[in-house]
């Protein structure tokens, strides 16, 4: 029985010192000579600034529209403008619900996060108006699979 597991770890040791050897020649050659491999184009987004804040928007993906100019500004920076002008109560907290709304929900328990009642929705993204800059974002990760 001893036998059988070391041959199976020279049989393993082997195969690693193949697939070393076959790294170590390909190293200085063209990795796109692969035809597997595919070289994906750059994907360079258009430089917004954030209306709230006025700093660049790095992560453009995770952005929100504004929701008079419909330009992306950060998701932080509505979440602060959000606490500020909404008036959130005792054992209430204001939570992203998805889809550009927002709601503050109220907690009995405020250690229990499980159960809670909405007492407000805060549509912040109008659905019917479309952004320009996130149709550009959707067409370019179509082009990454």
């Amino acid at each position: 029985m001893a036998k059988k597991n070391k041959r199976k770890w020279q049989n393993r040791s082997k195969q690693g010192n193949q697939q070393e050897k076959a790294n170590q020649n390909t190293e200085g050659k063209n990795k796109t000579s692969d035809p597997r491999e595919r070289v994906l184009p750059e994907i360079k987004l258009e430089d917004f600034t954030c209306s709230f804040c006025q700093k660049e928007i790095q992560d453009l993906p995770s952005a929100l529209s504004d929701k008079t100019s419909g330009e992306p500004v950060h998701f932080d920076c509505v979440l602060e403008h959000l606490k500020e002008s909404e008036e959130i109560g005792e054992n209430e907290k204001l939570f992203y619900i998805g889809k550009g709304n927002f709601a503050i929900a109220y907690f009995e328990n405020p250690h229990d996060l499980r159960k809670f009642e909405i007492r407000k929705l805060i549509e912040w993204e109008n659905k019917e108006k479309e952004s320009t800059w996130r149709n550009d974002i959707s067409d370019l990760y179509s082009l990454v699979e």
